[in-house]
């Protein structure tokens, strides 16, 4: 997800996400996954609570490689990947 509009106004925003949710990576096959289930609920609440830092809807992630998400486990977790 990206944010439209200033610093100082999506930040906050972003890091209310952050802490919100569960962020814990998990290795492949299975993919680089969050593990909360109520994640999309959280962070549609805390969108709908500010409205002045705007999600950009058009934007689309660039998709993230295996080897890319195993390297971000490995170094989370202190491994040599």
């Amino acid at each position: 997800m990206r944010f439209t509009g200033d610093v100082k106004t999506v930040m906050p925003v972003a890091g209310e996400i952050a802490d919100a949710v569960d962020w814990t990576l998990f290795d492949l096959p299975e993919g680089w996954r969050q593990t909360d289930p109520d994640a999309p609920a959280k962070i549609g609440a805390i969108i709908q609570a500010h409205p002045e830092a705007r999600p950009d809807v058009g934007f689309e992630a660039a998709p993230i490689s295996d080897a890319d998400a195993r390297a971000v486990i490995a170094a989370k977790e202190g491994i040599a990947p």
